[in-house]
């Protein structure tokens, strides 16, 4: 690796980050934490750890201890070991069906704004890089996943839209009804594969963030039209926010005096 490779790298991983703006997003954190891990409702438990959670996990009494470590954290009051405490013990939560993979993700954002401690202390970026890593696998997969024959030829997606409850529209006369035009499965199908992709890699390019933004957050808009997939449309959108605030402290500073 080359030395401008290497300070490149160092820079993307340990560049000092802006306290403020971490302190903003360890409350998003808190917040949507305390608001997806309510424990309203009946409990379906999925996934491998199904035979080892105990009846008492999203208890209404565990659920207030995990929100009363997320109080300290979120004010930046001993914010590593409250925090890593409450996604420890939140991450069971993320197994809980309703909302599973939505929960997933906050447990994750929750878990990385814990590697900032507490005033004074310097802040690097690679807590934040892992969040803008996630957005990207979690687009990226998606994407790879559908990047078969079978899939892209609409046959998957018209089955799924009929088979599936979750689904809002009827695809089985060939395509989605827009008004008076008819967009074909397969098209559907390769849209969402392109538009996944992208949203993949287009936040990585600074002067494409906002637009990208604009437009994933319209996707994500007009997908709720097409099918119901829980709070993952909203928590997507939430990880959008370490790519467009400014997070790398010194960055925003030569940028102000180059101006």
């Amino acid at each position: 690796m080359s030395l401008d490779r290497a300070s490149r790298l160092e820079r993307f991983l340990f560049a000092e980050a802006d306290p403020r703006w971490v302190g903003v997003l360890r409350v998003i954190g808190a917040l949507v934490g305390c608001c997806w891990f309510w424990p309203g409702g009946a409990f379906q438990v999925e996934g491998p750890l199904r035979p080892y959670l105990p009846e008492w996990i999203g208890s209404l009494g565990y659920y207030g201890a995990v929100c009363l470590l997320l109080v300290p954290y979120a004010l930046g009051r001993a914010p590593r070991w409250t925090g890593l405490t409450a996604a420890a013990m939140a991450a069971p939560l993320a197994f809980i069906q309703p909302y599973s993979n939505s929960r997933q993700l906050i447990v994750v954002w929750i878990g990385c704004m814990a590697f900032y401690g507490g005033p004074g202390e310097r802040l690097p970026m690679w807590p934040v890089r892992l969040l803008q890593i996630q957005l990207s696998a979690l687009y990226g997969m998606n994407a790879l996943t559908k990047m078969h024959p079978e899939y892209l030829s609409g046959a998957v997606l018209t089955e799924m839209a009929r088979v599936l409850p979750n689904f809002h529209v009827d695809l089985t006369g060939g395509g989605l009804a827009v008004g008076p035009f008819l967009i074909p499965a397969a098209l559907c199908a390769w849209g969402t594969v392109l538009t996944e992709a992208y949203l993949a890699i287009g936040f990585w390019f600074r002067r494409l963030r906002w637009a990208t933004a604009v437009f994933g957050a319209t996707f994500h808009a007009a997908l709720t039209q097409v099918v119901t997939i829980g709070r993952l449309d909203v928590a997507s959108v939430l990880y959008y926010l370490p790519f467009l605030l400014p997070l790398e402290k010194e960055r925003r500073k030569i940028a102000i005096e180059e101006v």
